[in-house]
């Protein structure tokens, strides 16, 4: 069969014994020595389907093993493996198609290798969405276009994580300070572009000066506000601009017997309204009748009447 160390069989079928005598220089031959070469039984090649992943953000492709090594190639055949494992992270790859190879190792063989296709596809173009100015605690009303999306994904925070709405309007809550949002387009892929920014600000609006009043039980009051620039001022009942009263610079009140809070607001040209402002009447304590007796005199003389009070003017 052949001279030297080391001797390469043919390829085998199964267990196959084979001889081997040593030669000397004189001519001898030894005898022989048994060796008996077996094949051992090679993995079956793994599963995997052909997996879809979006442009320029990490492809993930996977297969199935039958609990061996699974090693991952470029090639068909020969090379080297590029990573190992039931799944293998290939990075961010540009839109096309892709085919990658894996085999099973179960630590003495490796099976025959299998394609994986992958087809990485194209996210739409990042959508327009204009900035918003908004009234102090209005909602703000978004909204983003691009005529290749199918969706749109709405973030409040970059890195992104998880949608707070989808679709192309966004209404958001309350907004109370300068606010950043961010808007993608979602393909019928289900692949994201990158993201817009979009940027909620504030109108800024100053609220009215008003001073407190006193009065004397039962009296109306008569309440004062201003606030430069503004093309109203309203009055309420309530703190949270219910319970409207009237509008103008001067409100008076009805008769009042304790100390009473009305909310006054400005309004602006561009139509926000300010915070309210506290306009308080404060209700005087009336003082105590004054004690003063009755009095008998002779006809032509002076009457003189006095009276004791608690302090104050006594008329």
């Amino acid at each position: 069969l052949g001279t030297g160390s080391p001797f390469a069989t043919p390829p085998l079928a199964g267990s196959t014994n084979y001889y081997v005598a040593a030669v000397y220089a004189g001519g001898c031959e030894s005898s022989t020595t048994a060796v008996m070469a077996t094949q051992l039984a090679s993995p079956v090649a793994p599963s995997a389907s052909t997996t879809q992943a979006c442009a320029n953000i990490d492809a993930i492709i996977t297969a199935a093993g039958a609990g061996g090594t699974l090693n991952w190639y470029t090639v068909a055949t020969n090379g080297s493996p590029i990573g190992t494992g039931s799944s293998i992270n290939l990075g961010p790859l540009a839109a096309g198609s892709y085919t990658f190879y894996v085999a099973e190792d179960n630590g003495t063989c490796e099976g025959p290798r299998i394609a994986v296709a992958l087809n990485v596809n194209s996210a739409p173009p990042v959508p327009s969405a204009p900035d918003q100015t908004v009234c102090l605690g209005a909602q703000a009303t978004l909204s983003a276009n691009q005529a290749a999306a199918a969706n749109f994904n709405w973030y409040t925070s970059y890195p992104l994580t998880t949608p707070v709405s989808t679709g192309s309007v966004y209404i958001t809550p309350a907004i109370t300070a300068a606010t950043t949002y961010y808007a993608t387009s979602v393909g019928s892929n289900g692949c994201e572009s990158d993201t817009v920014q979009v940027i909620v600000s504030v109108n800024t609006v100053v609220a009215p000066t008003a001073a407190t009043v006193s009065i004397c039980p039962g009296d109306t009051a008569v309440l004062t506000a201003s606030a430069t620039g503004a093309s109203q001022i309203r009055w309420y009942q309530n703190a949270d601009k219910t319970g409207f009263l009237f509008t103008g610079n001067s409100y008076t009140t009805i008769p009042l017997f304790n100390n009473t809070t009305y909310y006054v607001t400005a309004i602006y040209p561009n139509g926000c309204e300010s915070l309210v402002t506290l306009a308080n009447v404060a209700v005087n304590a009336a003082p105590n009748q004054p004690v003063v007796g009755n009095i008998s005199v002779c006809e032509t003389t002076n009457v003189i009447f006095t009276a004791f009070g608690s302090g104050g003017t006594i008329s």
